[in-house]
């Protein structure tokens, strides 16, 4: 069985396998977390962060110096 064929079959669908993402090349669909937990909800986010978009973030975060130009 290919890839291609496996992310089609009825067992990937039901247990949400795959989700759909965006980011600025458009929408995709990337696997979901494999692991299912009754009383927490794990899954990947449905957008996709830009390069660079937490930078300044995690260098306030970190008491690091402000990215110079």
């Amino acid at each position: 069985m290919t890839v291609a064929e496996a992310i089609t079959q009825p067992q990937v669908a039901h247990r949400g396998s795959l989700v759909e993402v965006e980011d600025g090349w458009g929408r995709y669909q990337v696997p979901d977390s494999p692991f299912k937990f009754a009383k927490a909800e794990v899954k990947a986010r449905s957008w996709v962060a830009e390069i660079g978009q937490y930078d300044d973030a995690i260098r306030a975060e970190l008491d690091l110096p402000e990215k110079s130009a």
